[in-house]
């Protein structure tokens, strides 16, 4: 509340303030891991276990920056490089928010029937963490590809399936 009360007032700014919760969601992860390994009221088993969780913190937490990236950078791509007339109709840009939402709905029963017949032959919660991972960068990376090349750019628009 107080840091609130300084961006408002002027004091902080709210450049400021941005940079403090940025700088802040950075550093407190660190500092809670570092005082948990560090205190003496835990176990060697549950200190390798907090060990181990770290790579699957971070993968969540680059999960995550790159996937609450989808709006904007979805929004922008369908807007300015994608040809977003079918068959004489024009797709109205912000349909493709509802893609993902979309195809969660669709393929929850799919997954759930799959994970169910794989039974205990199914990939563990560390390879599902990495597929869904190697997903998001795979998706991000394109992106980056076809917003960074200037011929692309300049001579075509992508059709709108490349962007679903």
């Amino acid at each position: 509340m107080v840091l609130v009360g300084l961006s408002v007032s002027g004091v902080l700014g709210l450049d400021g303030l941005v940079n403090l919760i940025s700088l802040s969601s950075a550093v407190l992860p660190i500092v809670y891991f570092v005082v948990m390994l560090s205190s003496k009221q835990i176990t060697k088993i549950e200190r390798d276990r907090l060990i181990a969780y770290i790579p699957r913190f971070l993968a969540t937490a680059l999960f995550f920056l790159l996937f609450e990236q989808q709006p904007n950078t979805l929004a922008n791509l369908a807007e300015a490089d994608t040809d977003l007339n079918i068959l004489g109709f024009v797709i109205p840009a912000s349909w493709f928010q509802s893609i993902n939402s979309l195809a969660i709905i669709l393929l929850a029963p799919v997954m759930a029937w799959l994970w169910t017949k794989l039974g205990e032959r199914q990939p563990s919660t560390p390879q599902k963490f990495v597929g869904g991972l190697f997903f998001v960068g795979v998706s991000s990376f394109g992106w980056c590809c076809r917003s960074s090349s200037s011929a692309t750019r300049s001579t075509c628009r992508s059709c709108s399936r490349w962007c679903s």
